[in-house]
């Protein structure tokens, strides 16, 4: 964790960068008329490798490609209940290679998910059987990785013609925006990894909680491991230390619950003055 504290400065520093070049490509590309091409400068994006959220995303839509080729693991799948479905791969023969590809992913991307920097909501490979749906949504579409990528490099590619042309006698405006355009892939590339490996932290530090959370409850401390997002980190750590002014959280976190409760009956003003 010390060592995430001291190098999370890259981050700040590629993120304090990444605007800078993206507005003076965006001035250039407007400057120079080609924002006549509505799509131009982002299509000139497209086609970037190494990014971890794609290949999260290639790798769920080649899970449903392998279950697409199998009708009866798609028949499977579509038929049941995705919490079902979970359940009962582990358990059929017939479907144990698919079943190894969803715990690898999982193993792999299990950190990325809805409101993944939510401490209270459980990782992907909590709940498994999101994957599966999002597998079951991606069954009917016309979808593929391959698709994928050569419509992104057809998209960069066209694009890149487009910007010689345009920039046929003006060789230095083409350089130009062929170095700002290079750093600018680099560093939303840098953006979206570094998001993931902080989705990756937060994962790490929900298993701590967690494992926390299981302990209290199985001495009296809590009735359930999910109460423990009503307490504060000195509450929790006061009480493992030894010198916390709470021998139990029961009574606390129920009256914080019915807290919370009054909360969301509440409806949030539209403007809110603070000093």
């Amino acid at each position: 964790m010390r060592e995430v504290e001291f190098n999370w400065g890259v981050t700040l520093l590629n993120d304090t960068y990444l605007p800078m070049f993206f507005s003076i490509t965006k001035y250039f590309f407007n400057k120079w008329g080609l924002d006549k091409h509505p799509t131009l400068f982002s299509d000139l994006l497209c086609g970037e490798e190494k990014l971890k959220s794609v290949e999260i995303v290639y790798n769920a839509i080649s899970l449903a490609e392998y279950a697409r080729k199998n009708d009866s693991l798609k028949s499977f799948l579509k038929n049941n209940d995705p919490k079902d479905c979970w359940h009962k791969l582990s358990q059929i023969a017939e479907y144990k290679n698919f079943y190894q590809m969803l715990v690898i992913h999982l193993d792999k991307f299990g950190d990325r998910g809805l409101e993944e920097l939510k401490l209270e909501k459980p990782n992907l490979r909590d709940t498994p059987w999101v994957l599966i749906q999002i597998i079951i949504n991606y069954l009917d579409q016309d979808i593929s990785v391959e698709k994928i990528k050569k419509n992104e490099m057809e998209r960069r590619l066209t694009a890149e013609k487009i910007l010689k042309k345009e920039t046929r006698f003006l060789l230095h405006r083409r350089l130009v925006l062929l170095y700002l355009l290079r750093n600018l892939r680099r560093l939303i590339r840098n953006r979206e990894n570094s998001r993931y490996s902080r989705s990756e932290l937060f994962g790490f530090t929900k298993n701590i909680f967690t494992g926390i959370a299981k302990q209290f409850v199985k001495n009296g401390t809590l009735t359930a491991t999910s109460d423990i997002y009503f307490l504060s980190m000195e509450e929790i750590f006061g009480y493992i230390e030894g010198h916390g002014i709470n021998e139990g959280f029961i009574d606390l976190v129920e009256t914080r619950k019915k807290q919370l409760q009054k909360y969301k009956e509440k409806e949030s003003p539209i403007n809110i003055t603070t000093y």
